[in-house]
């Protein structure tokens, strides 16, 4: 099994396809990835005063494990891929609505946690939120 392989049955299988279709981009450079998710962080921080839900701390989180990610050293061609399909992931959100609801990060946890087991650093890998009852 290919390291992608593992990432992708790391991803629980709702959240595949969409985590596959990303892995098709063309890899992009990475002062371009970190220019998306700087936009990234700048809109969650505007949005985050309009929408008393959006849980802020969590988006700027994931963002921080991203950057770490595209950080790393010494990735080859594939998890650099992984990396970018992660960003990808966290920052083209196509359900803006998402985000704003008490678990509307689970996905992107989910998936940047995969990635981050397989390029070696589980020291990223973020905990699931639970509900209190």
């Amino acid at each position: 099994m290919s390291v992608t392989d593992d990432a992708l049955h790391d991803i629980p299988p709702e959240y595949r396809d969409r985590a596959a279709a990303l892995l098709k981009h063309d890899l992009e450079d990475l002062t371009a990835l970190r220019g998306e998710l700087d936009e990234y962080m700048q809109t969650v921080k505007q949005v985050s005063v309009m929408v008393e839900m959006l849980d802020v701390d969590t988006a700027l989180k994931l963002a921080g494990v991203v950057l770490a990610l595209l950080d790393a050293e010494g990735l080859d061609d594939e998890k650099r891929r992984l990396v970018q399909m992660a960003a990808h992931y966290l920052v083209r959100e196509e359900d803006d609505e998402e985000v704003t609801g008490v678990l509307g990060f689970d996905d992107d946890i989910q998936v940047l946690n995969a990635v981050s087991r397989v390029v070696g650093r589980e020291d990223l890998v973020v905990p699931l939120p639970t509900l209190l009852a």
